[in-house]
Order: C-alpha cells, then sequence, then structure tokens
C-alpha cells in the first residue's frame, strides 16, 4: 500500500494487510475497529486502492501503483468498482434505504478490476433493519469482492454482523510515534511534545492541532474553562450547559455532551496521576497548577468516584438520554473545590 502521507502505528495491521496483497489472499470482509482520528478510514481507503490496482507486477512490492486507469479513477472518487457509504451529517444513524442503495450498486458486475471493494463508515450507526439488511451480503458476497466495516465500537453492532467480519482491531499510537510524526512535517519537539500528550494517542488530532492554530488554542482553553468551571456552583456550571449545547440540533447536543464527559474524564485522570506524584504522565500539562488545586481539594477515592460517573454518563448517552439533563445530574454530583 503506497500512502501519500505515512500511516504510522499499528505496523502489525499494515503487515497483515500487506500479507494479503502479496498472497491476494482476502476474507470477504472485514472489520477496522478501534478510536475515532486513529487512521482506520485512511488505512481502508490505502487498502481498497491496493486491491483494484490494475499493476500486477506491484503485487509483491504491496503497492498501488498510482499510474493505471483504476489508481486514477480511484484517486477522482468515480471508481465504478469502489463504493463507499458515510452516514449523512443530519442523520443520527446509517438508514436501511442507504444500505439497500449500497448494496444495489456492489452487486453490479467488475468494470475496471477483478475485484470490487466497498466501505462501510461509521457502521456502528446502522440502525437495525440496515444491519439486517446487510446480512445478506456479509453472507453472499457478490463475486471477488471486499467489504470493509469501520466502527468505534464493535460492541454496538449486532453480533451477527460482527461473527462474519474478520475484526481488525487498532490501537492508540504510541507518544514517541507522533511526536516524531509531528516533527517530520515542521513542528518544533516541545509543541509536539505537548501535542502528542493533548492528541491522546490519536494521530489525526496530532495532525489537526499541528496544522490549525485555532483548533489548538481552542482546545486548550476549552479545557481551561472547563476547570475552573468545577470550582464554580451549580448555576454558573448550569449555565455553562447551557450554553454548550444551546439549541443545536440533537446529535450535536448529543457529541457536544459527549465531549465535555469526555475531558472532564481525562481531567480526574490528571487529578489522579498527580495526586499520586506523576505529573509527567498528564495529558493537560499546561494547566498543571489548576490540577494541583483541584487534586488537593478532593480524596484520591473522590477523583476515581467522578471518573466513574463521568464515563458512565458517556456510556448512557448511547441509549439517547438527554443529553443537558446527562450533564446537569454529573454536575449536581460533585462538589466546588476550594
Amino acid at each position: 500500500m503506497k500512502n501519500r502521507d505515512k500511516f504510522i502505528g499499528n505496523k502489525h495491521i499494515v503487515e497483515y494487510l500487506n500479507r494479503a496483497l502479496r498472497n491476494q489472499s482476502f476474507v470477504h470482509a472485514y472489520l477496522f475497529t478501534g478510536p475515532s482520528n486513529i487512521g482506520k478510514f485512511k488505512l481502508s481507503l490505502d487498502f481498497a486502492k491496493s486491491v483494484l490496482c490494475q499493476n500486477t507486477n506491484n503485487i509483491i512490492s504491496n503497492k498501488s501503483c498510482n499510474e493505471c486507469d483504476s489508481c486514477l479513477q480511484f484517486d477522482k472518487g468515480v471508481h465504478a468498482d469502489f463504493h463507499l457509504l458515510q452516514k449523512d451529517d443530519d442523520k443520527k444513524n446509517i438508514s436501511v434505504e442507504s444500505i439497500r442503495l449500497f448494496q444495489k450498486k456492489f452487486y453490479r458486475t467488475s468494470l475496471l478490476s477483478k475485484m470490487k471493494v466497498g466501505i462501510i463508515d461509521m457502521a456502528d450507526t446502522l440502525n437495525i433493519e440496515g444491519a439486517n439488511a446487510l446480512l445478506k451480503t456479509l453472507e453472499e458476497p457478490p463475486g471477488k469482492s471486499i467489504i470493509i466495516l469501520i466502527s468505534e465500537n464493535f460492541d454496538s453492532l449486532p453480533s451477527t454482523v460482527v461473527s462474519r467480519c474478520q475484526i481488525i482491531p487498532f490501537t492508540q499510537v504510541a507518544k514517541s510515534e507522533i511526536i516524531e510524526m509531528l516533527e517530520n512535517i515542521g513542528c518544533d519537539k516541545l509543541k509536539a511534545k505537548t501535542i502528542s500528550s493533548l492528541s491522546l494517542g490519536k494521530p489525526g488530532i496530532a495532525v489537526e492541532f499541528f496544522k490549525n492554530v485555532k483548533i489548538y488554542e481552542n482546545h486548550k482553553e476549552n479545557i481551561r474553562e472547563l476547570i475552573q468551571l468545577l470550582s464554580k456552583n451549580i448555576p454558573d456550571k448550569f449555565g455553562f450547559i447551557q450554553r454548550s449545547l444551546g439549541t443545536k440540533k440533537y446529535q450535536e447536543r448529543l457529541d457536544e455532551a459527549v465531549k465535555l464527559l469526555g475531558q472532564i474524564n481525562i481531567i480526574m485522570r490528571d487529578c489522579m496521576l498527580v495526586k499520586s506524584g506523576l505529573d509527567q504522565q498528564i495529558i493537560n500539562v499546561s494547566e498543571l497548577a489548576n490540577l494541583k488545586k483541584i487534586s488537593g481539594s478532593f480524596k484520591y477515592s473522590d477523583l476515581v468516584m467522578h471518573q466513574k460517573k463521568s464515563q458512565s454518563m458517556i456510556n448512557k448517552l448511547s441509549y439517547n438520554i438527554n443529553p443537558q439533563l446527562a450533564l446537569e445530574n454529573y454536575f449536581l454530583t460533585m462538589k466546588p473545590y476550594a
């Protein structure tokens, strides 16, 4: 597979897919699963392009040639034997109608390549009807074809779907690899270390922070505001929730609530590390002084409880609990720190 932007981390997965390319031995369905912004989608595209490449001389080197008609059409997004299904931004789920349209295209005769490849991104957002409709394709794939499902949490997928796929679990990338990547694209070492901590082992976030200074500074400011909020009273906290969620659409409010609770979860983790004298392992390195104040105001057991509570609320949000009520419920259990 030839990557224009170097893929980092999860080397065992890259080698596994490269062996499949060398041997031209594929399973009919793969499930790429793991955290967001870790490269699952990028690697799926690289793999699909290599599978469809018409230049057989490149098979042994695991690279798409970038010159044949297949590669050129793939890069233009018009390849007749490649089909991509993604959730609409304004929709909560991938609908059964979208799956059926995908299947209709996928079952057409191959035109450019010997193989056909389909990718279903955010497959964990399939509704029940859509997942059931997909089973037929997973059980009886058309001709020489490959389907790649991409999911952050395969537990959200029906077991009937998961059992029909080769599971490829992606993990977070080591800080050292992210630092090296950032330095290779022009980031100074000190900033690369800070970004690598904030990116939580996710190269996609690290690159975004480096390339977009506004996003990077906004993220740090949001964390600072959230830490300071923990010292406020309930009316101030509820006011913050209202400003954060506002009148956004449900999915946007849900995403914002999950993000805020996730950030609180990390803040509590950082405080536990500080309280244990492990300052060098914290994520929010620029907020060490404030983290020390919080950790000094809570018992270790309280920090553990609040971290577990935030994770519990994140889990409950997947069951359509009102995002505002979830956040309010969380803050009601937290006393202000001194």
